[in-house]
């Protein structure tokens, strides 16, 4: 599983707007990290930047930027 598809999964099942540590911990209390092909020390951060790269570079990506401070994505 891509970070991106931990997001959509979360966010689907969630529906309601997340912040990137909330996604992270959504995921982990599923038990979904598990699933997820990575190691990293900062998991809520590559989640955040992941989403925010594909929102740049893809203009058809569903997943939108709500909120600042904490900023939230659904």
């Amino acid at each position: 599983m891509t970070f991106d598809e931990l997001t959509f999964k979360v966010l689907n099942e969630a529906k309601t707007a997340l912040s990137s540590e909330e996604i992270w911990d959504f995921a982990k209390d599923k038990g979904y990290d598990k699933e997820l092909g990575s190691q990293g020390k900062t998991p809520a951060a590559t989640i955040g930047a992941s989403i925010y790269k594909s929102i740049k570079e893809n203009s058809n990506y569903p997943v939108i930027k709500v909120g600042y401070r904490p900023t939230k994505f659904c």
